[in-house]
């Protein structure tokens, strides 16, 4: 649901209130000050990417250099902040009236974004310095801005060099920012003053070919060799959406092959978006669609084009290309894109495997030469309920700045109604070493930026690891229609490609036949928030409280896990992308060869294309997940919902002499870093663990379902001695009664049965 005004949906006043005294209060008019004296400056710390050191400096930047898609990064007053929790608490609550009324982003940023006036004052000074304005975010909460490396430089007081680490070309600034102390109050910092890239979370697996025919796949490069059609040693599960559904209890008899009568949901009616870098081809993405999940659409594309692009200061608009009628590509630069593969098989596996976990639902793919231009331009549009994030930086790397704008991002897709799911991460819980070389972390402990703010779902990786010596047990020779094997749920571990043995941290042996730091991540927030020079971590969340969940004072990643492996133990998912298989093939699926991927990139979209179905269920909309999930998991029907992962741990190894003091400790065979194992409820390596979705729905709708008045029976009188029943209609809820003549008020029992 979108709400257009403020007084007719909010009968309460907690919204009109903060709607009117936050956004026309006269003292946040005043929080800049128009007369900026030069001479008066303020200096803002924790905005110097660590890996920006002198030892991999290349020198300074030419002054010529244009520098685009910076981003000054805006604060709110301690009053704004404080009303705006409070509104997002009453969003999630049943028993309020702003239950489930979700904001435009218009609403959200006349309530809780900067004042016009004030943005005109910084829009006025950012072109004074020769900086030119590319738009001012919908939750106005960020400019963003580009111009020369030399107008930069004078504008903040900085120097801008050229940085190569590992082969790694970029380019960062060396020097904190400052800004006049006349807008200092309302600007935090700068972000992207540097092209450190995120990086996609995924790994690969190998590729196979598949027999229309036989509904078999067969593992390539193997020449000449038929496609198996039963398991005499080429045991392998390629993840289809029909053995992700079954695996995963969807309620949908199609594809879950377990799934006989009950309500069906596809996801229809629901949007997800996927944020992305690169363009990728929409026939391929058909392919996946006819091919797996046997969408007769056809694949026509028609193009659009929406006003937006540079120098617009507002900008609500995209260049558009429209196809399938599930899939829309959105080009919000309308530039020619990132022609990485990496970053476009990040896109085909979003896009693919949302839509294979929700058939019925409308997939947008927002894309863009800056990452940052493609999320603000998903929720300007505010069209999705659900947006996935595949991509990671961890938060020592990302500084106060950057932090605070996934932060601020992240925040408003909530009030908005918009569950954001992000990857926890592929390096285990050496979240700052992504792809180190031979294997070997030095970074220490650390977790993905993107992923720990209070406001998104984090989704970690688990592995199927019966398959290795029960392959028949759990996966059946002969396929379905749709290419379907499992047989039901696959007992999971974490997904740790690191170690030999993948039981306990104490029990890891180096992986010598493949060495490699590779695992799902999780961990402790630990330098996500302004604090001087320094950096500290995201407080505890008042919702992350469940049997397991550390004492730590800090948010916890990741919340779920879902099947990560890159085929380790014998399983990953099946993705059509335009990768070159071989022999003039592609991997596109139409030519009969297929591409395998794991990483929490895979995780993360199933778990968005999951959710689309609990949205459906509920009728629209759900917001921030994690309050609710975490309820769940604190109540009886924890194990009905959550596949506890008590299996395995997501430590990599370690350098003892590279990495911080401590975080090496010594294991059965080489050194790995001290990380998480998996416990019984709530632990770092797999959060809550993974999901059995038919009860989770079920779950989730009498969890939020507002409590109905008690009907009592029989009337109120004096019935001293006699059983007197209390019923509360609403669905799963406890029958109170008593039998000495009290009447609990409002469902307060005196007894409970």
């Amino acid at each position: 649901m979108i709400v257009s005004r403020c007084l007719p949906v909010l009968s309460t006043a907690l919204l009109c209130a903060t709607l009117t005294s936050i956004a026309q209060q006269p003292a946040e008019q005043t929080r800049v000050n128009p007369a900026i004296d030069e001479t008066q400056m303020v200096t803002l710390h924790g905005n110097v990417p660590p890996i920006a050191s002198a030892e991999f400096d290349q020198g300074a930047l030419p002054p010529g250099t244009i520098l685009t898609h910076m981003r000054l990064v805006l604060s709110r007053t301690p009053a704004q902040e404080k009303a705006l929790e409070a509104f997002m608490a009453s969003q999630q609550d049943p028993q309020s009236p702003n239950y489930h009324h979700w904001l435009t982003p218009a609403q959200f940023g006349a309530a809780f974004g900067a004042p016009s006036q004030n943005l005109n004052i910084l829009v006025n000074w950012l072109n004074s310095r020769g900086l030119t304005v590319e738009r001012i975010d919908s939750g106005r909460m960020g400019i963003a801005f580009s111009g020369r490396v030399a107008d930069v430089e004078n504008a903040f007081h900085v120097q801008i060099h050229q940085f190569n680490v590992n082969g790694q070309s970029f380019y960062s600034n060396i020097d904190e920012p400052q800004f006049p102390a006349a807008i200092a109050p309302l600007v935090a910092g700068v972000a992207h003053m540097n092209t450190i890239k995120p990086q996609p979370q995924f790994t690969r697996a190998q590729n196979a070919r598949y027999d229309k025919n036989s509904g078999k796949f067969n593992p390539v490069p193997t020449p000449g060799v038929p496609d198996f059609t039963s398991c005499n040693g080429s045991c392998f599960l390629y993840v289809t959406p029909q053995d992700a559904a079954t695996i995963y209890d969807t309620p949908n008899s199609t594809l879950n092959l377990n799934y006989a009568t009950g309500p069906v949901y596809l996801g229809t009616g629901i949007s997800i978006g996927i944020g992305g870098d690169a363009l990728i081809q929409a026939s391929t993405f058909w392919n996946y669609d006819h091919i797996f999940i046997n969408q007769t659409i056809p694949a026509n594309t028609v193009t659009t084009t929406e006003p937006c692009g540079p120098n617009t200061q507002i900008c609500t608009g995209s260049v558009k290309i429209q196809t399938t009628g599930r899939l829309a590509i959105y080009n919000v630069d309308g530039v020619t894109m990132n022609t990485n593969s990496g970053d476009r098989d990040e896109a085909y596996i979003d896009t693919e495997l949302s839509s294979g976990l929700a058939p019925g639902a409308n997939v947008n793919f927002y894309t863009s030469s800056d990452l940052s231009s493609a999320i603000e331009q998903m929720l300007t549009d505010n069209r999705d309920n659900l947006f996935s994030l595949s991509f990671g930086e961890c938060e020592s790397q990302l500084g106060n700045s950057n932090n605070l704008l996934f932060s601020n991002w992240w925040q408003q897709a909530a009030t908005q109604g918009i569950s954001v799911f992000v990857s926890s991460g592929d390096s285990g819980s050496a979240g700052c070493d992504y792809n180190p070389p031979n294997g070997v972390t030095s970074g220490g402990l650390a977790v993905n930026g993107l992923a720990s703010t209070l406001y998104n779902v984090a989704v970690g990786g688990t592995d199927y690891y019966p398959l290795v010596n029960n392959f028949n047990q759990y996966v059946s020779n002969t396929n379905a229609s749709l290419f379907g094997s499992a047989k039901g749920y696959i007992p999971e571990s974490t997904w740790n490609d690191s170690t030999l043995v993948n039981q306990q941290l104490a029990q890891n042996q180096i992986n010598t036949r493949y060495p490699n730091a590779t695992a799902g991540s999780g961990g402790i927030s630990s330098c996500a928030l302004p604090n001087g020079a320094g950096c500290k971590g995201y407080s505890k969340p008042s919702w992350q409280a469940a049997p397991g969940v550390p004492p730590d004072g800090v948010r916890d990643i990741p919340d779920i896990s879902l099947l990560g492996a890159n085929g380790y133990d014998n399983a990953t998912w099946l993705v059509c992308t335009d990768d070159n298989a071989g022999g003039g093939n592609t991997t596109n699926c139409a030519s009969g060869y297929i591409a395998g991927f794991g990483g929490t990139s895979t995780s993360a979209p199933a778990s968005a294309g999951i959710f689309a179905l609990v949205a459906q269920s509920y009728g629209g909309s759900i917001g921030l997940p994690n309050p609710n999930l975490y309820s769940i998991a604190s109540g009886a029907n924890a194990s009905s919902v959550f596949h506890d992962v008590t299996v395995g741990n997501i430590s990599v190894p370690c350098s003892l002499v590279s990495s911080p003091s401590g975080s090496c400790a010594a294991a059965t065979s080489g050194d790995f870093l001290v990380g998480y194992n998996t416990t019984a409820g709530y632990d770092l390596a797999t959060g809550l663990g993974s999901l059995d979705v038919i009860n989770l729905i079920n779950y989730w709708n009498v969890q939020n379902a507002p409590t109905a008045t008690p009907v009592i029976s029989p009337a109120a009188g004096n019935y001293f001695n006699t059983n007197i029943t209390i019923t509360d209609s609403t669905p799963g809820a406890v029958i109170y009664y008593t039998t000495d003549g009290t009447i609990p008020t409002n469902g307060s029992p005196v007894y409970a049965g």
